[in-house]
């Protein structure tokens, strides 16, 4: 008998045992190529499976570690971190670690059960545990400085997982040092007055500002100001005064770095006293003291106690309302007003006024009838919160014109009107414009340029290939300064791809922060060495070409004009 067997591909003469044994062969491998076959299906989705699993263990255990701490701390102040473990469970050690602005990374402290909690040289006395366990542990930062401005790394090693790490990163700012020194100018003339020069300098971040206060009798004649960018990315601000002291004047200057800031600070400088110019008359020198001294006395005394008196009443009734003394809005935005009092009293209305030079002008009021806003400030000023206890207005789109301080009387009975005063300040920022110049072949001068008030901040995003940072302001008579901070960049220092500048700005008062960013073309591409330096005599020669040019081309159409002219004369006379 003849059979056709798929796995032979022919026919062959088989009896019917043989015939069943091959049956039975045939039969068995096509279920192990079956099984072969959903294996090979079925490995790529166990495996994919297996790594998502992984992936979501891995952000499961990284979601149990919880970091909290400071992230901007004043210059020599404290800084504190705390890193908690949800499961304590295979924690052997908790590293503490600092990762700078370079990547490098730095070794603070440690913790575990055989060692207990040990602070690596050179960090003693400067880093301190404050709690330590194999779950939460935190740590103090003494008397930050301008190199502690870094990241704080946590990382629990826990077996068999491996590390786990947080981080948070702080930003140091304020000011480290504040110096006012005065010099004599030398003078010729044995009776000119005395000439000193007053001179003070601060550093911090972001960049300070420096006024001047001055008692009587001292004259300003040149003042200078100036800024210096240092290698840890401070600045040093300069300021010169030049003073004409007058006799028997004396007195003192005040160095106010950063005035009406959380971060003010000022030095006193103590002018010399020159002898004056009057003598004392006799009749002066026989005048008892006592004679004009007690009456003096009495006089002060009596109004001294008065001004307590009423100064402790006007602070007791301004001390039952709460509010804040001074709201920040930038130019555009809402400002909200808010005040609170703080004590139950018979309310029968609410008014808000804007105080003036002139007068008190009413904006606002609130009564059981409902809000009221007066004429002048509708579409302008709007109510966020009524109430005769708690009231609140809203300012939109501030401008300069609304900058001012605001008075909100609740009128009691039977006590009268209790008042509270919060003061509107309004900052504008405008800008920045970035410019980049090539100078010639081998430098590149960027400049970045922003207007606002108060003094803004200019800053460059990355200044490793940078050099000779200057900075100048210009003040403005409304009042808004202008900041432009000038960089040079030398060709040979341009990497072989195209680098991006960025210029931030920022107010240092109102939290408002912009940039602006260009991009500097390659090594390759920034310079130019096959294409002639255009200069001066080139223009000059060029400008003389065409003028030359012009020149020749009137004398031919005047030729011309004249000769045709000439030929139409003649033939009119033919």
């Amino acid at each position: 008998m003849s059979h056709w067997l798929p796995e032979t591909k022919g026919y062959f003469n088989v009896t019917n045992s043989q015939r069943q044994q091959l049956t039975f062969t045939h039969q068995y491998l096509k279920v192990q190529r079956q099984k072969q076959n959903d294996l090979v299906n079925i490995h790529p989705l166990r495996m994919n499976t297996y790594l998502i699993i992984l992936c979501v263990l891995s952000e499961a255990v990284s979601a149990n570690v919880v970091a909290r701490g400071n992230t901007s701390v004043d210059f020599n102040a404290e800084a504190s971190y705390t890193c908690t473990h949800a499961d304590p469970t295979g924690v052997l050690q908790v590293t503490w670690q600092r990762l700078f602005k370079d990547d490098s990374v730095e070794n603070l402290a440690t913790y575990s059960k055989r060692f207990g909690a040990q602070i690596i040289d050179p960090h003693r006395g400067k880093v301190v545990f404050t709690e330590a366990s194999l779950n939460s542990t935190s740590i103090t930062v003494k008397n930050v400085t301008w190199s502690d401005d870094a990241c704080y790394i946590c990382s629990f090693n826990v077996y068999p997982s491996g590390s786990i790490s947080k981080q948070t990163c702080l930003t140091v700012q304020g000011l480290s040092e504040v110096r006012a020194t005065m010099q004599k100018v030398p003078s010729t003339e044995p009776k000119a007055d005395m000439e000193v020069v007053v001179s003070c300098s601060a550093t911090g971040k972001p960049a300070p500002w420096i006024q001047w206060n001055l008692s009587a009798a001292a004259l300003i004649k040149t003042p200078n100001n100036w800024t210096v960018i240092n290698k840890d990315q401070t600045v040093t601000a300069n300021s010169n005064i030049t003073l004409q002291l007058l006799p028997g004047s004396g007195g003192y200057v005040d160095c106010i770095v950063n005035n009406g800031m959380r971060t003010q600070r000022h030095e006193r400088v103590l002018l010399p006293i020159l002898p004056g110019e009057r003598e004392v008359e006799e009749d002066d020198k026989s005048t008892s003291p006592w004679a004009v001294g007690i009456p003096v006395f009495l006089i002060i005394s009596i109004l001294v106690i008065c001004g307590s008196v009423l100064l402790q009443q006007r602070k007791g009734l301004s001390q039952l309302v709460k509010t804040q003394q001074v709201v920040t809005a930038t130019l555009g935005e809402d400002a909200v007003l808010t005040c609170e009092l703080m004590t139950l009293k018979d309310v029968r209305q609410v008014t808000w006024q804007k105080v003036t030079t002139v007068t008190n002008e009413n904006v606002a009021t609130y009564s059981k009838r409902g809000p009221d806003v007066n004429l002048p400030f509708q579409r302008k000023v709007e109510f966020e919160d009524e109430g005769l206890q708690n009231c609140s207005i809203v300012i939109r789109g501030v401008s300069r014109g609304d900058e001012s301080c605001y008075k909100c009387l609740f009128n009691a009975y039977p006590e009268g009107a209790i008042s509270g005063t919060t003061c509107l300040k309004v900052n504008e920022l405008y800008g920045p414009s970035l410019l980049i110049t090539q100078t010639n072949n081998s430098h590149t001068t960027l400049s970045c340029s922003v207007t606002g008030r108060p003094v803004p901040t200019v800053t460059w995003e990355d200044t490793e290939i940078l050099e000779n940072s200057t900075m100048a302001n210009v003040t403005h008579l409304n009042g808004t300064v202008t900041v432009t901070i000038t960089s040079m960049l030398a060709a040979f220092s341009l990497p072989d791809k195209d680098t991006r500048v960025g210029c931030m700005v920022s107010l240092f008062s109102g939290g408002v922060t912009k940039n602006v960013s260009m991009v500097i073309p390659a090594r390759t591409q920034a310079s130019f060495p096959d294409v002639p330096e255009v200069t001066d005599g080139d223009r000059i020669r060029g400008i003389g070409a065409v003028m030359g040019s012009l020149c020749f081309i009137a004398v031919c159409c005047g030729a011309a004009v004249a000769l045709w002219c000439k030929l139409r004369n003649k033939t009119r006379s033919q």
